[in-house]
């Protein structure tokens, strides 16, 4: 039983994969293309805007806790 349950999973994760690999193609970006703009908030208050700046080298790194 327990077996059967872990093929299901295995089998539906390669499924979301499978259906997930298009659309992260499409999300990337090219050498040399212009990124979106876009805000975040600050967590001491305020936000960031991406294209406040301009000209300047950005390095950008974002983590999540799952």
């Amino acid at each position: 039983m327990r077996a059967e349950l872990n093929t299901k999973r295995r089998a539906a994760l390669a499924l979301l994969l499978a259906l997930s690999l298009p659309a992260t193609a499409l999300a990337t970006g090219q050498v040399g293309e212009t990124a979106a703009d876009f805000s975040l908030n600050a967590a001491q208050g305020g936000s960031y805007t991406f294209s406040e700046h301009d000209g300047k080298v950005r390095f950008l790194f974002f983590f999540g806790h799952g």
